[in-house]
């Protein structure tokens, strides 16, 4: 079975706590990060965040929807766990470091093992291009989007 595991950082031109607040806000992932399409948030914290969400994803290949379970940890880290969806297994992780006043280090990582059904279309050379599409694409996304 093939698995799909990586991370990637950036800097990006914000401040910790601008870069968190984006992150933290997942309803918005489709205004800004090309592979979501469509976010429905199942449960959310005190503050309003999101502690249980369904996200769909375009991976170019397929479709997958994703249920996560978010743990918080502002403004430095949001854990992701599998909590549902199409996938066997999920889990990854943002995390935001400061880089300067203006400025943070955003690493993204991830291990996903797609399962028997969805293993069958993501092999072989297509590992790497949804890897770069999931890790490297929302990274340059989020540096974007916060420009």
């Amino acid at each position: 079975m093939t698995s799909i595991e990586g991370e990637a950082t950036r800097e990006v031109g914000a401040a910790r706590e601008a870069v968190y607040a984006v992150l933290a806000d997942v309803e918005r992932y489709p205004d800004w990060m090309r592979i979501a399409r469509d976010v429905a948030v199942r449960d959310t914290d005190a503050e309003g965040r999101a502690t249980r969400a369904d996200i769909d994803f375009d991976v170019k290949i397929t479709r997958i929807r994703l249920g996560v379970a978010l743990a918080h940890d502002p403004p430095r880290r949001i854990g992701l766990t599998r909590d549902g969806g199409d996938v066997k297994a999920f889990d990854g992780a943002w995390e935001n470091e400061p880089a300067g006043r203006a400025a943070s280090l955003v690493t993204y990582r991830l291990r996903l093992d797609p399962g028997m059904r969805l293993g069958l279309l993501i092999r072989g050379g297509v590992v790497d291009r949804v890897r770069a599409a999931v890790l490297d694409g929302s990274l340059d996304d989020l540096a974007r989007r916060m420009a």
